[in-house]
């Protein structure tokens, strides 16, 4: 959840919401399991923002990229 409001994809984090992203960050460590890549990581929460908001508002995969690195890091040590 801190990772998602650190960076905040679609800015409704802020220092008094920092629970705004809770239901997606559980969502997204729900699919984790089986990921082989950065890319799939990318993929999962892209999904995840589409799904619990719009295509619009979650934007594109780019947006993503930086979390999905992150996520992909602390899986990996």
């Amino acid at each position: 959840m801190d990772l998602l409001c650190k960076h905040d994809p679609i800015n409704i984090c802020d220092e008094e919401n920092t629970d705004e992203y809770e239901a997606e960050a559980k969502m997204i460590a729900e699919k984790l399991q089986n990921v082989k890549s950065e890319n799939d990581v990318i993929l999962i929460v892209l999904k995840v923002f589409q799904d619990m908001f719009d295509n619009n508002l979650a934007g594109e995969k780019e947006r993503y990229k930086d979390i999905a690195k992150n996520i992909w890091d602390l899986m990996s040590k």
